[in-house]
């Protein structure tokens, strides 16, 4: 409740920040309108002006929204904990609880919110459980004759009564309870509650056959849910119930753009064999076994929450951090969760943990902190409770893999189709839905928020760090992690307001111990990193894709209103089903393109990082935005500088000249630590994928702007970041292209910018004698490409002029994007 009313609390505030700005701001123009009503008066007309004013409508109209707002998040919050419950009674195998939960559930249900209701999840998923119970009950008949199924059978049929048969999940959930139900009763000994349980079974089937046969059936149920034994009982069960009175619809596959969006008026039909310019994936070697292998690989990753990569730059001859949290005794934190499954949860927070210490933050907001610690937990606890619904997930998922890989294998089909038009085909082959929605798989933020912040206390209480002092070697106990508040300056309605923003702060002594120890692994979350395998598309609404085992939201929250849905909001703004539709296939090409790692530039990029924790030239690095190692910046020392002197004795001149250069140093240290430690974490994913065909699946922001969702590593971001990666697939270069290739690396450089393109690829012949040598000789000799305002795209283009120019026929390997949108220049 706390959560909920802090939510509504903020949308009121953000409300009342925009009537206020309205009452401010008077717009001429807007200032009222003006309506006029006639009344008869004696024969007479009279007129009479009624002014409406702009702003009273305004204020109407957002208080109108926020109790929309309120209804839909309180329905939100109760529909959250209804699934929490639910699935925490299943994992106890708990069926009395279960059903009692759902009829009180059911009952705090109005009947407009019934009605209105599109997701029938809730109750499908409670009576399916309760018919894979009773199919265990009917297999032993002294279980049968047991009190517990009799027990159950009553309170299930109590539900039942007041139920609405709602939705397909639903109505297939009842059949085959009934079905169940009525195996139980035929192993059951008769006795004397036997005409009661017959009499209430009857009911529910004359029930099930008047609700249930009023409308359409669909040809096939949810193949996630029921198993192909199920559908043959249901199918049995309904022609038995509804005859030839059984009414079936077809699938819709209504899956192309809306004829009406001219601007994709040239892509409503597939391109002709003579136009279509072949698949971009037909050179890279990957049979469909080898896809396959690498699906069953990214489905491990999803499920695992954790990649844990060896840590290349590891020179540290102490005891791995790593080692030291387990002398520490982090371990222990399992006394304090006797509420959770601590087998499950202790080496996903220790994951957790390690990841957020390696990053070099020494502050984490508590909100990402909260989430990190909550999120690989729901992510398990909600695949244990799908491994108990369903028994076909993963069966569905590798078959509809299985034929969505065509696409990247025969050029027919991505001739044909686009990847979201061909993924919706699949799965209509497979009769399921195509957005693979896995039943109580997404857990709303306030689950999250409140599992976070307990985690988080867990945590503050348990890890501690046991630092040795100079006091003859006595130990000292710190706590790692701590509450600290930080106040920053924002823009907002009201002009500038004061922030104060929840951190956690690592504290420094844990700062210390990580840079002389070192982590022995670098620790990655795996919904943050590259896919080898090509992400699942986007569907209609911003449905579906790219991970192949949870749910992932196609806009990022707005930074500063993380309290509105804007995923929501936009759903309530799209006219229809098709409209945003090329949108999100533009978001998926980006996300299929196949890319890898540069090697020769990340070889470069490796000896660099290495020379900064030496003796490299600060100015040298600098320039290649390699920041040196924080050891190397000398923190002012008090007994070198001042000897025994006390703080008391020293002149107040030289005591604030001290404190201000030890200031300075510690803020360089931090920066520079949390700099080393950010380029560490990319240089070492990219050095793990060397050799691997990696996809960066993308989203937008509510401007439409589009990210790749992986922030370590991807070809976004700044100039290291973009020369670490080229395509998988190269294409013929060509005498012209070379051309281009030459221009494309001056312009990099920023010379001549305001010289023709001719006279830039004329100097570019001029410099080929250092363009090549900056190609072989990258670290010795003029180094050419580190004079240029972007270095290491410059190295990336020089690379590449030189294999064009060794190859003759100018075959090169494959070019970054920047190329292919250089504008045309006939020569």
């Amino acid at each position: 409740m706390r959560m909920k009313h802090l939510h509504l609390t903020k949308h009121l505030d953000l409300v009342k920040q925009v009537i206020r700005k309205a009452n401010r701001h008077t717009i001429e123009s807007r200032r009222s309108t003006v309506t006029v009503s006639i009344t008869k008066t004696t024969g007479k007309e009279k007129v009479a002006k009624k002014k409406v004013n702009w702003k009273e409508r305004t204020k109407a109209l957002l208080v109108r929204e926020l109790k929309s707002e309120y209804k839909r998040y309180g329905e939100l919050v109760k529909r959250n904990t209804a699934q929490c419950n639910l699935i925490r009674y299943a994992l106890r195998d708990d069926y009395r609880n279960l059903v009692a939960y759902t009829h009180a559930y059911l009952d705090s249900l109005s009947e407009k919110s019934l009605a209105d209701r599109e997701d029938d999840e809730i109750f499908s998923v409670a009576l399916l459980l309760a018919a894979r119970r009773y199919s265990h009950y009917s297999r032993n008949q002294s279980l049968a004759n047991s009190q517990e199924p009799l027990q159950l059978f009553f309170s299930l049929a109590s539900l039942m009564e007041q139920m609405p048969i709602q939705g397909d999940d639903t109505k297939a959930s009842w059949i085959l309870l009934l079905d169940h139900f009525e195996r139980w009763i035929g192993v059951r000994t008769i006795d004397g509650k036997s005409n009661d349980i017959d009499d209430v079974h009857i009911e529910l089937r004359r029930k099930l056959t008047s609700q249930a046969g009023l409308g359409s059936l669909p040809r096939f149920y949810n193949r996630f849910l029921f198993t192909d034994e199920d559908q043959v009982v249901i199918r049995f069960r309904e022609r038995e119930l509804f005859g030839k009175n059984a009414v079936y619809r077809d699938e819709e596959k209504e899956w192309p753009y809306d004829k009406d969006l001219k601007l994709v008026s040239g892509l409503h039909e597939p391109a002709s064999r003579d136009e279509y310019h072949g698949s971009p994936y037909s050179n890279i070697c990957f049979a469909e076994d080898q896809y396959v292998k690498k699906f069953a690989e990214q489905l491990q990753k999803e499920a695992d929450r954790y990649l844990f990569v060896k840590n290349f730059n590891r020179k540290s001859n102490e005891i791995p951090v790593e080692g030291l949290i387990k002398e520490w005794n982090w371990y222990r934190m399992k006394d304090f969760m006797s509420v959770v499954d601590l087998r499950i949860c202790t080496s996903l927070i220790l994951s957790t943990i390690m990841s957020i210490c390696a990053q070099g933050e020494e502050l984490v907001p508590a909100t990402s902190f909260n989430y990190c610690l909550a999120n690989p937990i729901l992510n398990v606890i909600g695949q244990m409770f799908l491994q108990k619904v369903s028994k076909t997930i993963t069966k569905m998922q590798d078959e509809i893999f299985s034929d969505y890989v065509k696409y990247f294998l025969n050029e027919e089909v991505s001739r044909q189709y686009t990847v979201r038009e061909w993924w919706m085909q699949c799965a209509s082959r497979m009769h399921i839905s195509p957005k693979l929605k896995l039943p109580c798989a997404d857990f709303g933020s306030g689950i999250r928020e409140q599992l976070g912040s307990f985690l988080t206390s867990v945590v503050l209480e348990a890890c501690q760090a046991h630092i040795k002092t100079g006091d003859r070697g006595k130990t000292l106990s710190i706590p790692v992690f701590s509450y600290k508040d930080v106040v920053n300056e924002e823009s907002s309605f009201d002009g500038e307001v004061l922030c104060v923003t929840k951190m956690i702060k690592i504290c420094s002594a844990m700062m210390e111990v990580v840079c002389k120890h070192q982590f022995e692994w670098m620790v990655f979350p795996t919904d943050l990193l590259p896919m080898e395998v090509p992400p699942r598309p986007w569907l209609d609404s911003g449905e579906g894709g790219p991970y192949y085992g949870s749910s992932f939201n196609v806009l990022r929250p707005h930074p500063d209103y993380s309290m509105i849905n804007v995923n929501y909001e936009m759903k309530k703004r799209l006219k229809s089903r098709k409209q945003a539709r090329p949108v999100f296939d533009a978001l998926n090409d980006l996300g299929i393109t196949p890319w890898k790692i540069n090697e020769p530039v990340l070889d470069v990029a490796l000896k660099v990082f290495e020379m900064a924790q030496t003796n490299a030239d600060e100015k040298f690095l600098e320039k290649l935005s390699i920041p040196i190692h924080p050891s190397r910046v000398p923190i002012p020392d008090y007994v070198v500088k001042f000897g025994n002197m006390e703080i008391d004795e020293l002149p107040i001149t030289d005591w604030r000249e001290y404190s201000k250069a030890k200031y300075e140093a510690m803020k360089k240290r931090n920066e520079l630590n949390s700099l080393w430690c950010w380029l560490l974490y990319r240089l070492t994913m990219a050095n793990h994928f060397k050799g691997s065909v990696l996809f960066f699946p993308h989203s937008m922001d509510f401007r439409g702007r589009v990210y790749p969702i992986t922030p370590y590593l991807n070809h976004m971001g700044d100039d290291l970041n973009r020369s670490l990666l080229v395509f998988a697939e190269g294409r013929p270069l060509g005498d012209d292209g070379l051309r281009w290739l030459k221009l494309h690396c001056i312009n990099l450089t920023g010379i001549l910018k305001k010289e023709s393109n001719f006279s830039r690829v004329a100097y570019a012949d001029e410099m080929l004698p250092k363009i090549l040598e900056s190609a072989n000789n990258p670290l010795s000799g003029e180094m050419w490409w580190t004079k240029s305002e972007e270095p290491w795209q410059t190295l990336s283009a020089c690379i590449e002029i030189r294999n064009a120019l060794q190859t003759g026929n100018f075959l090169t390997g494959p070019l970054r994007v920047h190329l292919l949108f250089l504008p045309f220049l006939p020569w």
